[in-house]
């Protein structure tokens, strides 16, 4: 395996995003971070600002995502334009990679892809 052969798609936010862009920069891996008009981000290297057509094209039904989830999120413009950008990330790589997989609703059950959501911390 080859760092040329990886990318890290992130968000870029404060904190555990943040750090991975760090050591993808450190590393020589390539960075990709998505984000929209009016969200704060801590890393702009390979910044990618998805425009309204792009974030309509990641859209999701929060009721779907709160039945996967076992939580009730409320629906506000910003949480769904997180999730949008979650969902290009998502669908811009070939192998998702998810951490935190064994704390998400604390059944110990494997992460699903839409289970990436919560991983932001977005209440």
């Amino acid at each position: 395996m080859k760092r040329e052969d990886f990318i890290l798609f992130s968000g870029g936010a404060q904190g555990a995003e943040a750090e991975f862009g760090a050591n993808a920069e450190k590393y020589g891996i390539e960075e990709v971070n998505f984000t929209f008009d009016g969200h704060t981000i801590v890393r702009n290297r390979g910044l990618r600002v998805l425009n309204h057509e792009e974030l309509k094209n990641g859209d999701v039904s929060l009721e779907y995502i709160s039945k996967l989830m076992n939580r009730r999120y409320t629906d506000n413009t910003t949480f769904r334009k997180i999730l949008q950008t979650i969902r290009c990330r998502i669908n811009h790589g070939q192998e998702i990679l998810i951490r935190n997989a064994n704390i998400i609703d604390g059944t110990g059950r494997p992460a699903r892809r839409g289970d990436l959501a919560v991983d932001h911390g977005v209440q």
